[in-house]
């Protein structure tokens, strides 16, 4: 991400025994480096370098995160729930954590922080304080789900239709 470098080039690491199949930028000067067994949060506008190395106890089946927090979603197999989700911050600290019962098409954060787990017809969200919000079964088919800052005021984008929801 640097011109100033040949190539473009800001840095090259090595990492022993893990694979690391998915890097994002989060912020301009922040990067997450998610692998096996760990996840790498990098810090550093010219040459990001590994501030942190987090340790994932379970497999991951997928991850989520925003500028503030990380999600990472893990097999359930004790519960009766599909999966769990665990809620972290880029120090590795878990913020929250809760056990979803539907089959997930995506799983992000909203623009309130709240974590909004949905498929074509279910929609489960939570706030980041582990609190199940709302949880809904649509007849109709459900693209996306937007929230403004403050937690109260949502779009439901279906296929044909547009909704917008108070939710207290």
């Amino acid at each position: 991400r640097s011109q100033s470098e040949i190539d473009n080039k800001v840095g090259e690491y090595t990492f022993e025994g893990i694979v690391v199949p998915e890097i994002d930028y989060v912020s301009d000067s922040k990067m997450i480096a998610i692998g096996t067994g760990k996840i790498l949060v990098f810090d550093g506008k010219q040459k990001p370098e590994v501030s942190r190395e987090i340790i994932v106890e379970q497999e991951i089946l997928s991850c989520f995160h925003n500028d503030t927090y990380i999600g990472i979603v893990y097999d359930n197999v004790e519960e009766e729930k599909y999966c769990h989700i665990k809620i972290m911050d880029f120090y590795g600290r878990t913020i929250a954590e809760n056990d979803i019962s539907i089959i997930y098409d995506e799983i992000e954060f909203l623009a309130n922080d709240e974590i909004c787990v949905r498929s074509d017809s279910e929609c489960e969200i939570f706030t980041k304080h582990s609190i199940k919000k709302f949880s809904y079964t649509f007849d109709k088919e459900l693209y996306k789900i937007l929230s403004d800052d403050n937690g109260e005021n949502y779009t439901f984008i279906f296929k044909d239709t547009i909704e917008e929801v108070r939710l207290k």
